[in-house]
């Protein structure tokens, strides 16, 4: 309550190289903060703070340089974090204290289902890591992910030689247009509306086609779990086959069936300019190293 002083204790050390880590609590109104520079061994840090009369909250936190400094840089790791009144020091405030509650409660789970799977050599445990799947670490998944769609399409020299910026929007509407096509292409020969009807042969192969496209997608992103690691968008390349075959089915399902056979030559073409557009363009401005001299 307002009035009680509280301590913050936690024991920190640095991820890599010595980093200012800064322990800090609020209550809306005032804010206790202290640092300490942490190397390679753990070393207790803690802040006591006397609640203000008139405080709406009460919150901790340890986090890497002062509060606010966005030129704060480095890793910190942390552990047996504890948030308690000073009056009552066998009170605990903080939920999950120690960090570690969410894997004690889940890992006899994660426990069985490695016996059962029995993953081989070479497989990513960091998939049944609960640390693995923190919000952090999600938002790096989904930007990584998202960072393979120019690289499968067109980044050049070790990554950094790209496409001009309207080139990937470009590529990103006619990905999100060929998308929704399949879908219409789906429904069509699902109802029997596809014309000319595939073949049951054709309906395997393209069956076939899309599990090695799923199959190729899940050999480049699951390496990636569980640690700082980004995927290039050549690994996609293996099913390029399949790629290409559902991009012209799906941009063909928006055109009548009189036209589809047209309609796929003009993307066909489409494509092909992209890339000697690339090729003139971007690559080689680059790599020309011709003089007149």
């Amino acid at each position: 309550g307002p009035g009680r002083t509280v301590r913050l204790r936690a024991w920190v050390r640095a991820a890599d190289r010595p980093t200012l880590a800064c322990a800090r609590v609020a209550d809306g109104r005032t804010e206790s903060t202290r640092c300490l520079t942490v190397g390679d061994r753990w070393e207790r840090i803690e802040v006591s703070h006397t609640i203000h009369p008139e405080g709406r909250y009460l919150r901790g936190a340890i986090g890497v340089g002062q509060p606010g400094d966005p030129s704060a840089r480095g890793a910190i790791l942390v552990d047996r974090i504890s948030l308690r009144p000073v009056d009552a020091p066998g009170e605990e405030w903080l939920r999950n204290g120690d960090i570690e509650r969410g894997r004690r409660v889940l890992q006899p789970a994660i426990d069985a289902l490695e016996r059962l799977v029995k993953p081989p050599a070479g497989w990513p445990r960091g998939l049944l890591a609960l640390d693995s799947y923190r919000p952090s670490a999600l938002r790096r998944y989904a930007l990584y992910t998202a960072l393979l769609f120019p690289g499968f399409w067109g980044n050049f020299g070790w990554l950094q030689l790209p496409l001009p910026i309207p080139w990937y929007i470009f590529l990103a509407l006619l990905c999100g247009l060929a998308l929704a096509g399949l879908r219409r292409f789906w429904q069509e020969v699902r109802l029997g509306r596809w014309r000319p009807p595939l073949t049951q042969a054709q309906r395997r192969t393209l069956g076939i086609m899309g599990m090695s496209a799923l199959l190729a997608l899940l050999q480049t992103l699951l390496p990636m779990i569980g640690r700082d690691w980004q995927p290039q968008g050549r690994y996609l390349f293996p099913a390029l086959f399949p790629i290409a075959t559902g991009l012209l089915l799906g941009l063909s399902a928006w055109m009548p069936p009189a036209r589809r056979r047209m309609g796929v030559l003009i993307w066909l073409l489409v494509l092909i300019a992209l890339d000697v557009a690339s090729l003139a363009g971007t690559i080689w401005p680059a790599y020309n190293t011709t003089s007149n001299g």
